[in-house]
């Protein structure tokens, strides 16, 4: 089992103002649930608890992880949102609310060295049919069925009997966001698909829509705390009951329950850099406690890229998001495939590619290697779209990717991350951060979320009914009081 090395209390510092103690989040027990975010990830779970009546707390964190607004964009990642049917409509208007969601007409699109396939569209049919994906594959990637349903698991076996060059787009569904990786043949053997069939759109986030997101959340109910940092936590028991917050409220919230929604690196960065007295190389004293284990040590990760279209031809025929495929018989990384995802300034796209961390984290060699393969992904789109001109360049913060987050935020595994590392386990902290995720879509974080809220729940029960079985204790205390009175009076 996951257990604490440092149960020990925190020394609370008396830093709120006086003027803030009306808020009631001071009060002892007075918060339902404080969530640790960044870059929106506990956005959609904030206003949901809140509208359930919950008492929430926001922390964001995103100011303190990277002032930089390209920060936002990598912490976003190449993927956007399928709105599938159990998506709730707040899920979906919480996207829209920024004014930043930019649908793709043509669905979910590959573009392969033999044409396109776009998985929405009149042509779907043919261009299915032109690249022989089998119709099992197909009727497994439209997901009629229930995954974990009888109807689903049939029909997940008889995409496994179909041979690589009729399902490869089946395992492209399993690994093309996974936070686990795997070898093209072995792709479909783990994780769940994306539905590829399903309305697809994404997002363009600004520091203004984060803004606007915060006041809408207020308006809810929910106690926004930006820009702050958490300092510390305090394990009483089996229990986190307080947690010390930095920012213009400043003090101590001791609520009822916790949800993290930061990586183990994130964290890490934040407990160094909210310390005085170490380095930004060492764990401070939160990270620790959280996670005694250890950082996650992720194999692969997701790399950004700049494309400036420089040429006068309209660029109005490319979709907002597409994928650039080679050879679907390679392997799914490096320049062989290129996830295109248009910018909010004019003719202008990032370019996400998988690499292994190691090149990453080899300093002398990373700046040269990602201009090499810029030029290398260059040559080859201007192939394909000579009247464009396409112009790649990496972006300073991705030359600075190791100074900024030792570990990205699109990271990927070679097994379950937190399989074996050591972490806070109480009764009342979730770990809900990338890295928990089976996908790193944002269908696949609400789902997460999702398992987060039922547990919440599950908890609330337990809050409710030792609140009733301390009232019947208090009612019978008081009968007895007023029998022993009564029995005293003349």
């Amino acid at each position: 089992m996951n257990r604490p090395k440092d149960r020990s209390n925190f020394i609370f510092k008396s830093t709120y103002k006086d003027t803030h103690k009306d808020n009631g989040h001071h009060q002892p027990g007075a918060t339902d649930v404080v969530i640790v975010s960044a870059f929106g990830r506990g956005d959609w779970m904030a206003g949901e608890l809140a509208n359930q009546g919950w008492k929430v707390s926001l922390v964001d964190v995103t100011s303190h992880l990277s002032v930089d607004p390209e920060a936002m964009i990598d912490a976003e990642g190449p993927f956007g949102l399928f709105s599938c049917r159990e998506l709730p409509p707040s899920y979906q208007a919480r996207f829209f609310e920024e004014s930043d969601l930019l649908p793709v007409e043509s669905g979910f699109a590959l573009w392969l060295g033999e044409g396109p396939i776009e998985f929405v569209s009149q042509l779907t049919k043919l261009q299915l049919a032109r690249a022989e994906v089998s119709k099992p594959t197909i009727e497994y990637l439209r997901q009629k069925h229930e995954p974990g349903s009888r109807e689903g698991k049939r029909s997940y076996r008889q995409v496994m009997q179909e041979p690589y060059r009729s399902n490869w787009p089946a395992g492209l569904a399993h690994q093309m966001a996974s936070s686990l990786f795997s070898e093209n043949h072995l792709a479909l053997e783990s994780g769940t698909a994306l539905p590829f069939f399903s309305p697809y759109a994404i997002r363009q986030p600004t520091v203004k829509g984060r803004e606007w997101t915060h006041n809408t959340l207020r308006a809810r109910g929910v106690f926004v705390r930006y820009p702050a940092r958490p300092l510390d936590v305090r394990v009483t028991g089996k229990v986190v009951d307080a947690i010390e917050i930095q920012d213009e409220f400043g003090g101590v919230e001791q609520a009822k329950s916790y949800v993290w929604m930061l990586t183990t690196a994130e964290t890490r960065q934040l407990s160094s850099r909210a310390a005085s007295n170490i380095t930004p190389s060492e764990p401070g004293a939160l990270f620790t406690k959280l996670f005694p284990g250890g950082c996650t040590q992720p194999t692969w990760y997701w790399q950004r890229l700049r494309v400036d279209l420089q040429g006068t031809h309209p660029d109005d025929a490319l979709p907002a998001a597409f994928v650039v495929m080679d050879d679907v018989f390679l392997p799914w990384t490096h320049s062989n495939l290129v996830v295109m995802r248009r910018r909010r300034e004019a003719r202008a796209f990032d370019a996400w590619l998988k690499l292994p961390m190691r090149i990453r984290n080899d300093k002398t060699t990373f700046d040269e290697y990602l201009l090499k393969l810029a030029g290398e992904i260059e040559e080859r789109l201007r192939a394909r779209m000579p009247l464009l001109e396409p112009r790649f360049t990496v972006p300073p913060l991705a030359l600075r990717g190791q100074e900024v987050l030792p570990t990205p935020s699109m990271a990927i595994f070679a097994e379950d991350p937190f399989l074996d590392l050591e972490v806070l386990a109480v009764d009342n902290f979730f770990f809900c951060g990338p890295e928990r995720w089976v996908q790193l879509d944002w269908l696949h974080a609400y789902r997460h979320q999702m398992t987060i809220i039922a547990r919440l729940e599950r908890l609330k029960e337990r809050w409710e009914a030792e609140a009733r079985r301390q009232a019947a204790r208090e009612e019978r205390q008081k009968a007895r009081r007023g029998s022993s009175g009564g029995e005293a009076s003349p």
